[in-house]
């Protein structure tokens, strides 16, 4: 079989401003001796740092940008500049390390009373995929335990001093004491809108054991994940970086993908189209080939094509911190096209339509209107989204300064 992806070269970085480019030239935990030329000639040019720092902070590969730089070329770096990346690369390690500590103590916990539970995503998906906790951006613990064992495990956290913050479909969501962690306790992989029945395909026969922290952690099998990883960022319109990077890490870690297996199981979960956009984007936005022979796909979809380009197109775009009606268009069709299957369509379909019309407290600020007219108001609310799309907006880099 070819191992060659279908897809013509794209040098990373490519059309992107310096400070894009940089970030997507950092966007790996090893830097082929082409990239790092390109590094070399980026840092010549006249850099925004703080537009860097902050980019890679919303992308979520500080630490890489960090680790690559310093190992590259640090005397080209402002001295200034990477003692504060330094700085926020050890806060982030020591953090990881706390997670991994905590995820660890959870683990046992949960095993005392009989809950199986498997992490994924937060300190151990860095261990597994980076090969070191401190190279991915410190955020969540994920723990995924079976639905009939969600209740009990929500006790043990609310007994361990947990603070419930929000239960939504398919999870809950707790901050730990004295905001030592924030957890989220799934029970499905994805959201009711967005069907993935993954977590029902036989996952917990397919988990695997990883050495963590001098423990032995079950987790998912690789194809499995690769297959979460794809969902995951589609769900979010890829918007970050480090999601595209996690794909590219994954594949790179683990070689001997079981690419058959991977197929019959995307298509079995109608979801052919949205690992496809996965691997594209790895090859289109880092400019890295990674083996998944072709001679194993339909071809080349022209949907794919279409929202990998949507993709890029808007990774870098400074982004509203409330979108306005017709970015949230925009996201829709993207979630629209890129479900290949009606039946996966039609919970979106009913998504969307009880998000555009539930009143909130902004709705109800745009005019007074009697009790007995409450009714008119989700009348009003499409009105007030199209006038606030048309507002000036302000991007999250302005906001910061």
């Amino acid at each position: 079989m070819n191992s060659r992806l279908p897809y013509s070269f794209v040098a990373p970085g490519a059309c992107l401003r310096p400070e894009a480019a940089l970030l997507v030239c950092c966007a790996r935990t090893q830097v082929d001796a082409e990239t790092a030329e390109r590094i070399r000639a980026l840092l010549q040019c006249k850099l925004n740092w703080l537009d860097v720092i902050l980019g890679a902070i919303r992308h979520g590969i500080l630490p890489l940008l960090y680790q690559n730089l310093n190992a590259v070329c640090p005397e080209a770096v402002p001295q200034a500049t990477l003692e504060d990346l330094r700085d926020h690369f050890e806060a982030n390690a020591r953090r990881s390390r706390c997670l991994a500590q905590e995820l660890l103590r959870l683990l046992a916990l949960f095993e005392a009373h009989g809950v199986p539970a498997v992490p994924f995503k937060g300190p151990l998906l860095a261990a597994q995929i980076y090969g070191n906790v401190a190279l991915r951006q410190g955020g969540d613990l994920d723990i995924l335990v079976p639905r009939q064992s969600a209740l009990v495990a929500r006790s043990l956290l609310l007994n361990q001093g947990y603070q419930e913050k929000l239960h939504e479909d398919g999870a809950y969501a707790f901050m730990g004491p004295e905001g030592r962690a924030c957890v989220e306790l799934h029970w499905d992989l994805s959201k009711w809108y967005f069907p993935f029945p993954l977590a029902g395909e036989g996952l917990w026969n397919r988990l695997e054991c990883l050495s963590f922290v001098e423990s032995s952690v079950h987790h998912f099998a690789p194809e499995d994940l690769l297959l979460y990883l794809c969902m995951h960022g589609a769900r979010h319109c890829w918007e970050r970086l480090a999601w595209i990077c996690d794909v590219a890490e994954l594949l790179r870690a683990q070689p001997a993908m079981n690419w058959e297996w991977v197929g019959r199981q995307a298509a079995r979960l109608g979801s052919t189209r949205i690992l496809l956009l996965g691997l594209r984007l790895v090859k289109d936005v880092l400019g890295i080939a990674l083996p998944a022979p072709d001679g194993l796909w339909p071809g080349t979809e022209p949907a794919v094509d279409l929202l990998a380009g949507q993709v890029r197109a808007h990774l870098f775009q400074e982004g509203s911190a409330s979108p306005g009606i017709w970015e949230l268009m925009e996201r829709t069709a993207f979630h629209l096209r890129v479900r290949e299957r009606l039946q996966d369509r039609i919970p979106y379909v009913r998504f969307c339509l009880q998000r555009a019309f539930r009143v909130n407290a902004r709705d109800r600020a745009l005019c007074a209107l009697p009790s007995y007219l409450n009714g008119l108001y989700c009348l009003l609310r499409p009105l007030r989204l199209v006038i606030a799309s048309r507002k000036p907006k302000k991007n999250c880099l302005t906001e910061i300064r």
